[in-house]
């Protein structure tokens, strides 16, 4: 694996906690800190939270805390959203492309500048619980910003969560935990990471639309619906946009021979509506 650039000066700051709000149902991490990892631009940072029993947690916006470039704008934040494996993030459930993003200035350090990056998710995301157990997921951010700026994810070693941090390497393709002895800045942490939502016990469902089928042969992915499919995009898993093509049809056919083997996700658009799912390449 190749080595991961850190920076490496110490980021002291007050420490919190990770709580829930039983009254707004915020999966909360505030007012912690104590350190940084990056780069925030190149991986995936994804931190768990959990679905009381009994209840379905829908979350509509989060915000998390950054250290960025001195006047280096966010231009946008890719947002997944996974499955518990037991031992980290699992199968992608999701993911959504954010482009209005709000950064609060909370002062700077080490010549960096600290915000608190606030964004709205594009449609509300439903996960569910459990009727006799708590149920873990995961949600993942990376960032857009300018070439050749810095980015780190700000973390804290005090909350109530049963892991880590964990980022994904693309160039491996592997989810490593932030107290992985490969992880040469990590500890036990947990990324500073708020969610907000409502919980219920009524299924809204994410995305209403149209039934869609789809399938992977030879190197092709095939989609068929009873409506017009508007547009097919495949993301691999750093958010990066790797095929996108109009279809004004009711069937599709995209040639994968251009991929890497590895996991990517496919965002179909039928009347105006999207939905993700994950194709495997290999």
């Amino acid at each position: 694996m190749r080595k991961i650039t850190l920076f490496v000066a110490a980021f002291i700051f007050a420490i919190g906690a990770f709580a829930q709000n039983d009254n707004s149902c915020s999966k909360e991490v505030l007012d912690g800190g104590g350190n940084a990892w990056g780069q925030l631009h190149e991986f995936i940072f994804a931190s768990d939270f959990k679905v009381e029993e009994n209840s379905n947690f829908v979350l509509s916006s989060l915000k998390f805390n950054a250290i960025i470039t001195p006047g280096v704008p966010v231009d946008g934040v890719t947002v997944y959203f996974y499955e518990d494996t037991g031992q980290g993030p699992g199968t992608v459930l999701g993911m959504q492309e954010i482009t209005e993003v709000n950064m609060v200035p909370l002062g700077d350090f080490a010549d960096f500048d600290r915000s608190t990056i606030e964004l709205n998710l594009n449609s509300p995301v439903e996960f569910e619980g459990n009727e006799n157990t708590t149920t873990t997921y995961w949600v993942g951010v990376i960032i857009n910003i300018s070439s050749g700026a810095m980015s780190f994810m700000e973390v804290t070693d005090v909350f109530e969560t049963d892991n880590a941090t964990y980022f994904y390497d693309g160039e491996s393709q592997m989810w490593i935990a932030g107290d992985n002895p490969l992880w040469p800045l990590g500890g036990f942490e947990h990324a500073m990471v708020s969610l907000y939502g409502q919980c219920t016990t009524l299924g809204i469902g994410d995305v209403s639309m149209s039934p869609f089928t789809h399938y992977t042969q030879n190197n092709m992915l095939y989609i068929e619906s009873a409506d017009l499919i508007q547009e097919v995009a495949i993301y691999n898993l750093l958010g990066q946009q790797v095929i996108s093509e109009r279809i004004q049809s009711n069937s599709a056919g995209l040639n994968l021979n251009t991929l890497k083997d590895g996991v990517y996700l496919t965002k179909v658009s039928i009347n105006e509506k999207t939905q993700t799912f994950r194709i495997i390449v290999k």
